[in-house]
């Protein structure tokens, strides 16, 4: 019990909480995940030109996360969830923040088996799509554990010669097209 109520009503009231945080905001466009237009892009390029002089057409940063789970009780489970590298049970996923500091895309529950190239795969060929990012040179930061090559999983649709431009499968993607 936390705080004297039992665990059935705190449930009720969280998913009840969630319902309605959810009505609420799902209307509200400041609330939502959604990919910059070009436009857009430049002018968060901008942004971040101006703080960092040496980091031209970056208009975003790229990173894992992990959160510790319990042991599931499933042998399956527990082995899709466990990270090798970090000898323990995780659900992951990847985040990218505009220079504004909003989210573009991100994408989420994941297991924790899988790497930050794993769950990024999707944010690599929104990256290289002309439609979603036509400027070639537009890219955004990451730490070493993303790809910085299209030789990895190129997107078909990406055209011959483009690389990506990061410098150095129960899962929820979230990040509306431009419109």
């Amino acid at each position: 019990m936390l705080f004297a109520v039992p665990p059935s009503t705190l449930a009720r009231a969280l998913r009840r909480a969630e319902e309605a945080l959810s009505k609420t905001l799902e209307k509200y466009s400041p609330a939502r995940i959604s990919w910059p237009s070009p436009s857009h892009q430049v002018e968060l390029a901008k942004l971040v030109e101006a703080r960092e002089p040496l980091l031209k057409h970056t208009f975003g940063f790229i990173d894992g996360k992990n959160f510790k789970v319990q042991q599931p009780s499933n042998a399956d489970l527990q082995n899709a969830m466990y990270n090798g590298w970090l000898h323990s049970v995780f659900v992951t996923g990847t985040i990218c923040f505009a220079a504004d500091g909003c989210i573009v895309w991100c994408k989420h529950n994941c297991p924790g088996s899988w790497n930050d190239s794993d769950t990024s795969l999707g944010f690599r060929n929104k990256l290289l799509d002309p439609v979603y990012c036509p400027d070639s040179r537009k890219n955004v930061v990451s730490d070493s554990a993303f790809p910085c090559s299209t030789t990895d999983r190129p997107h078909p649709n990406a055209a011959q010669g483009r690389r990506h431009r990061a410098p150095s499968p129960v899962a929820a993607e979230l990040g509306e097209d431009p419109p």
